[in-house]
């Protein structure tokens, strides 16, 4: 799964028109995958307990540390726009900017 350039309703690009916009996304997406190795780990620990089984618990562990990062990229880079547009809202003019730009081309000033 990759992720357009540009909404196709609307025309906003997904880079919102900074070099840098989807760090936020790149960190959301480590917090989603340590969490759910958090919440697998719990759920094992909390289903075998008192005899654990560690070999296991790591081997799951490491397959999850490896595979989630990758599954939940797009989905963490749409959370990261939504909560953005959440906090700054798109203007006219923005969007306007969005509709014109080519791929690649970035702001060289903030809007605001």
């Amino acid at each position: 799964m990759k992720l357009k350039l540009k909404c196709g309703a609307c025309g906003m690009r997904t880079e919102r028109g900074e070099e840098d916009y989807f760090l936020g996304g790149m960190m959301l997406n480590i917090v989603l995958a340590e969490g759910i190795l958090v919440v697998a780990a719990g759920i094992l620990v909390a289903a075998t307990w008192p005899d654990v089984p560690w070999n296991l618990m790591l081997g799951v562990g490491l397959v999850l540390m490896t595979i989630a990062p990758f599954a939940f990229y797009p989905l963490s880079l749409c959370l990261w726009m939504v909560c953005d547009l959440a906090v700054r809202p798109l203007t006219a003019h923005e969007l306007e900017w969005h509709r014109n730009s080519a791929e690649g081309q970035f702001r060289n000033q903030r809007d605001r």
